[in-house]
């Protein structure tokens, strides 16, 4: 044997051990990914429901109730899935319908099955729906103190009561916006109501009144005379880098109680120089190049700042 064949024996050695190597990492790989197969597959869907016990009332139809549902794996991870994901089902759609968010819809008293699909899944929980009632209402707050400082009413932010109703179950819904709600003033030379907004027209007291379904609740408020001493912008000047691009303007008006509040939408504006910069509706609007002097007038007050427009290197006029 020369020393030319003689090498070649270790040679195949080497390729023989490399190639068995290679084997058997990949056999590990295939293993490997066939239990992660496994895993998943031998995973299961699991239901969330908030309640299993809900209640049905029928001066509520539109009282909803959420189911979620999560997928559970054999490798103690889980994964909360999106409602909306989920296919939602319900055995009686004469006793609870379930939207694709998963909002459960109580029709009436009874047992309902509700079914969720995801992914090849499946799981269902019952839920049990008892009827109730309206036993009591309730506005937020009571015996309010509030600043009756704009005048005129489309020039006030008004103040908001929220309607609450509890049921037999001690469950509480906002109703503030249902139209079957009645809203009253005893006095609406004071203050008027709609919907639950409060407009002030004078200093003084006044009941609020609010009935719904046969029940009533009210709520006293005591509107103090406040005084606006100053209107103001918060900035001293404002600098626009473009032409046509806009941005809110903040115009706050000072009360002699010391509150304050925008009004930048109720007061009456006007531009030394339109060319440049104009406000509509409490927007400050660029229109070209230049400097403007852009005041403010509510009643017998009024402010000014100054407004720079400056066109960015990318502008055009399209």
């Amino acid at each position: 044997m020369n020393k030319r064949s003689a090498g070649i024996f270790p040679l195949r050695r080497k390729l023989f051990l490399l190639i068995a190597i290679l084997c058997v990492m990949a056999a590990s790989v295939a293993a490997y990914l066939m239990s992660v197969d496994n895993n998943a597959s031998s995973g299961s869907l699991e239901l969330i429901l908030n309640e299993n016990e809900i209640e049905f009332v029928e001066e509520l139809p539109d009282a909803e109730f959420y189911a979620g549902a999560r997928q559970l794996f054999s490798y103690s991870t889980q994964d909360i899935l999106d409602p909306s994901s989920v296919a939602w089902s319900t055995n009686d759609s004469m006793i609870a319908e379930i939207k694709d968010n998963g909002a459960i819809i109580p029709k009436s008293a009874g047992t309902v099955t509700i079914t969720g699909e995801y992914n090849g899944f499946k799981a269902s929980s019952t839920v049990h729906i008892k009827k109730g009632e309206i036993i009591d209402l309730s506005i937020t707050e009571k015996n309010m103190t509030l600043a009756h400082s704009l005048y005129e009413k489309g020039s006030q932010n008004p103040y908001e009561l929220v309607l609450f109703a509890t049921t037999t179950a001690g469950n509480q819904y906002d109703i503030t916006y249902n139209g079957d709600v009645v809203w009253k003033s005893d006095d609406a030379n004071i203050a008027t109501i709609e919907s639950g907004y409060v407009f002030s027209l004078n200093p003084g007291k006044v009941n609020m009144t609010a009935s719904f379904k046969g029940l009533t609740t009210e709520t006293e408020i005591n509107f103090v005379d406040s005084k606006i001493i100053n209107i103001r912008f918060n900035e001293k000047a404002i600098k626009l880098e473009d032409i046509n691009v806009s941005q809110e303007i903040e115009l706050l008006a000072d009360f002699d109680d010391g509150s304050s509040t925008d009004i930048s939408k109720y007061a009456t504006w006007e531009s030394q120089n339109p060319d440049v910069a104009i406000v509509n509706g409490g927007m400050l609007i660029s229109k070209g190049e230049g400097v403007a002097k852009i005041t403010a007038k509510y009643g017998e007050h009024n402010c000014s700042i100054e407004v720079t427009v400056k066109k960015s290197q990318e502008y055009t006029s399209e």
